[in-house]
């Protein structure tokens, strides 16, 4: 798993310049079980749903394909990108989101726009998207974005929040 590779990495490189091997490699254990216990449940997952993550909204929508660590946090608990066939980081329009009909919307954008409306009250308001699935049904949720944004021990943090999200019954 890339995503816990590069956090295994510089934990274990940050701990070995501080001498704090011990702590680096507890922690280090510590998100491996926690990441494999999330994964062993993901794996059991049949019935994949699709997903949108959009990781910011302005000009353009930002979200991700699938050499995006964020994309490997979703096949991780057992969901699919909607746009998992694009590579990296990508702008996408409202009408490739509208035409994707995600079954689940999750986003990281904190606080309020300039409306006023938090990330969640936007997308569910936006001209359009209530033909989408996920708006339909309620099934649009605010992931944080520390959490989120990086990889560092927080992925868990993440992970756990994206899982009972899309999968409260597997996940609780």
């Amino acid at each position: 798993v890339c995503l816990v590779f590069f956090f295994f990495f510089f934990t274990d490189f940050f701990a070995s310049l501080t001498d704090k091997e011990k702590k680096g490699k507890d922690l280090i254990n510590s998100v491996k079980k926690e990441v494999e216990a999330i994964k062993s449940i993901g794996d059991t997952i049949t019935e994949k749903k699709s997903v949108y993550f959009e990781i910011g909204a302005g000009s353009g929508l930002y979200t991700f394909g699938n050499e995006a660590f964020l994309n490997e946090m979703m096949e991780t608990i057992g969901a699919t990108n909607v746009f998992g066939e694009e590579n990296s980081w990508i702008t996408v329009t409202p009408e490739a989101v509208i035409d994707a009909n995600p079954d689940v919307i999750l986003a990281n954008t904190p606080g309020t726009n300039e409306a006023g409306l938090t990330a969640v009250e936007d997308i569910k308001s936006r001209e359009g998207w209530d033909t989408i699935a996920a708006v339909q049904n309620g099934d649009v949720y605010q992931i944080d974005k520390n959490a989120s944004s990086r990889a560092s021990q927080n992925i868990i943090k993440a992970l756990r929040e994206m899982a009972k999200a899309v999968y409260p019954d597997e996940y609780k």
